[in-house]
């Protein structure tokens, strides 16, 4: 850990770079804060990056972001641990060359030009935490973390990406590698983009959390041996960055990260961190009285608000509204300006950097999908256990249980793929004639562009075969493979956007890419353990605060199905636009 990961000002990246090895004109006026660094320009570079110059040839290295075992990389590449971390990454990069992403984690932007093989890499974190937005021109490529400064360049074409529009009126996020801008594109999770001396630009997968679709689960045995020691590890990999705090919500996830901080911290002999938690300044929820339950089990300070605080005698559409044009990308999240409020204020107590429990879902709950492998088996005895599971954690009724659960998870797949086997023509004018019918009249007039998004709403449904033409052996994996890319990584750069513009930086040891890797390869029946919702956490958090009740915790679920939003969103309306 050096001095500067923990003290350095959070704010968000406005530096964009142009990457060109061709003789660009000079107008003769010097752009202020601007550095020249091999066919790398880097404009704003004081706003969020670092630069440094290495190799016999004049390579570049660029970074921005922060890394997990920063001190660690530095001593194997033989760096000083309080050299900048450009300067680390160009050192490995020396070392292990287009492998280097492989052994970087973190939150992270890394571009290093290659002035011996006259090329140009530009990678980010596996799970693409951190955002790479680049645009193609005749001349140069730009790129950079920020999507608003390198739009609003004055380099890069903005002309407004019809169809991410259309499926955001239909409340879709953009598909996979695209933005709300036609010709700005973004990089994929575990993929990194090559460019050439003649800008031609090719992307390449480095990470993959899935395992293949025919690779055994790992032994139940083996699962809880390592299991523990893994979350551990995570947590301290994140501590190295020195947090304050940690979004308190509750729930089982983030006590239970909350409750490894707290072990490593004593064990450090530091000083606890402090509950950050939210409340809706009504009657206490279960999980908002957890809160307090756990932040006095283990001597933690809790800063509590609540909505009526963030919100300051204003509401939801009008807080989001009035902070539409510093967001990365339009949103559906009529909510989001409250929760701006609810950073900001947490920055302003100078709690800046906090761990949180996000994740957990992601990776250790169980996908109903699971059904569909279950029923395929003929395991009804584990289905009925499953349901049984599923109603009892998150509340389902037995209508939504049978709807959602039974017939869309578990019949309606292996359906799918006997009809992709037998028809696949005709279940693709079916499910294309169903979207049409759908979609309202005003959305896409243009004949051509309605064409377009009807073929990208039918390819959004998980795919009935495998890449191969085959019948999926696990169809949990299967759609988790289709399910966990454009939701999660434009998910990830708002979060990124949002967080950095406000000052806070949010860790997540669930997100950790070697436990990522490792929770895909645990069978549901592992995860599942005991019969229990994310059963593998409740036996570690009740070993460390026992009493609490969190090995029975339900995870609380919304019962009037959005009924309350609706008429929330109703009256903001109303009152911003009578």
């Amino acid at each position: 850990m050096t001095p500067d990961e923990g003290a350095k000002p959070i704010s968000l990246p406005r530096w964009y770079a142009r990457f060109s090895t061709r003789t660009v004109g000079s107008s003769g006026t010097a752009v202020p804060d601007t550095v020249h660094a091999g066919p790398l320009t880097v404009f704003s570079a004081s706003a969020g990056c670092e630069i440094a110059v290495f190799g016999e040839h004049d390579s570049v290295a660029l970074f921005d972001g922060f890394l997990f075992d920063r001190r660690e990389l530095a001593k194997s590449c033989g760096v000083d641990v309080d050299a900048p971390t450009a300067q680390i990454i160009a050192e490995a990069y020396s070392q292990f060359g287009d492998r280097i992403l492989e052994q970087l984690d973190g939150c992270y932007l890394v571009a290093i030009w290659d002035a011996s093989q006259r090329r140009l890499l530009v990678g980010h974190d596996a799970l693409g935490r951190h955002p790479v937005f680049y645009a193609s021109t005749a001349s140069a490529l730009w790129f950079g973390s920020n999507i608003l400064s390198l739009s609003a360049s004055g380099n890069v074409s903005r002309e407004p990406n019809r169809i991410s529009l259309a499926l955001a009126m239909l409340r879709y996020w953009p598909e996979t590698g695209e933005t709300f801008f036609q010709h700005v594109r973004r990089l994929q999770p575990g993929h990194a983009l090559r460019v050439s001396e003649s800008l031609v630009v090719s992307e390449r997968k480095y990470w993959d959390p899935l395992p293949d679709d025919d690779e055994p689960w790992l032994p139940e045995a083996q699962v809880l041996a390592e299991f523990e020691p893994a979350l551990s590890a995570a947590v301290a990999r994140c501590m190295a960055l020195e947090p304050q705090g940690i979004m308190l919500s509750g729930g089982v996830d983030s006590v239970t990260i909350a409750a490894l901080a707290a072990e490593y911290l004593r064990a450090h002999g530091l000083g606890p961190l402090v509950g950050v938690s939210g409340q809706t300044g009504l009657a206490l929820s279960p999980e908002e009285s957890m809160q307090r339950r756990v932040t006095d089990a283990l001597g933690m300070e809790h800063d509590v608000s609540t909505l009526v605080d963030w919100r300051a005698g204003q509401n939801d559409v009008e807080l989001s509204l009035a902070i539409s044009g510093e967001l990365p990308s339009p949103t559906s999240i009529y909510w989001v300006g409250t929760y701006v409020r609810f950073y900001r204020r947490t920055a302003a107590r100078q709690i800046h950097t906090l761990l949180t429990g996000a994740g957990g879902d992601n990776w250790l709950g169980v996908a109903h999908t699971h059904v569909a492998d279950l029923l395929g088996r003929m395991r009804l005895l584990s289905l009925s256990r499953f349901l049984s599971l599923s109603r009892r954690s998150a509340g389902y009724s037995f209508e939504t249980l049978a709807r959602r659960t039974l017939w869309e998870n578990g019949v309606r797949p292996h359906v799918d793929s006997l009809w992709a086997l037998i028809a696949p023509d005709s279940k693709a004018r079916f499910h294309q004639r169903r979207w049409q019918r759908a979609l309202p009249a005003w959305l896409c007039p243009d004949p051509d562009l309605q064409n377009e998004l009807l073929e990208r709403l039918v390819a959004r449904r998980t795919p009935s075969l495998t890449a191969t033409g085959k019948v999926p052996q696990s169809y949990y994996r299967h759609s988790l493979r289709r399910v966990a890319h454009s939701y999660m990584h434009h998910e990830n750069e708002t979060s990124f956007h949002i967080g950095n513009w406000c000052g806070v930086r949010l860790l997540s040891p669930y997100h950790d890419k070697r436990l990522v890797s490792f929770f895909n390869r645990i069978s549901p029946d592992t995860l599942s353990l005991r019969n229990r919702y994310k059963g593998l956490l409740r036996p570690v958090v009740a070993a460390r605060l026992p009493g609490l009740g969190l090995e029975n915790q339900r995870k609380e679920s919304s019962t009037d199905d959005g009924g309350e939003s609706l008429r929330e969103l109703r009256d903001g309306i109303e009152h911003v636009w009578p």
